[in-house]
């Protein structure tokens, strides 16, 4: 099995789905600049657990839809910012 990947909750998109940035430091193989590959992915979160800026450990599973072929494992690192609330509520 493949290992777990580290990643940032970038967008929680609808229910038990969220999206995952990616970030992978390269080597250039001539120039020995490095670089940085930003990959985002489509993870099912079973039990809604993450929110924004959460770190999260992903692994492959089964295709859930077209583009979720991955799931969450577990939450690494919960984030620092407090949910957005509307400072201004219409009624």
């Amino acid at each position: 099995m493949s290992k777990a990947i580290q990643g940032t909750v970038a967008n929680k998109s609808g229910d038990k789905t969220v999206r995952v940035r990616i970030i992978e430091r390269r080597t250039h193989p001539k120039y020995k600049k490095i670089y940085s590959i930003t990959k985002h992915m489509i993870v099912h979160d079973e039990k809604n657990q993450c929110a924004l800026g959460d770190e999260v450990s992903i692994v492959p599973c089964k295709p859930m839809s077209k583009t979720k072929s991955w799931a969450v494992q577990d939450v690494v690192k919960k984030s620092d910012a407090a949910p957005l609330v509307d400072s201004n509520p219409t009624e």
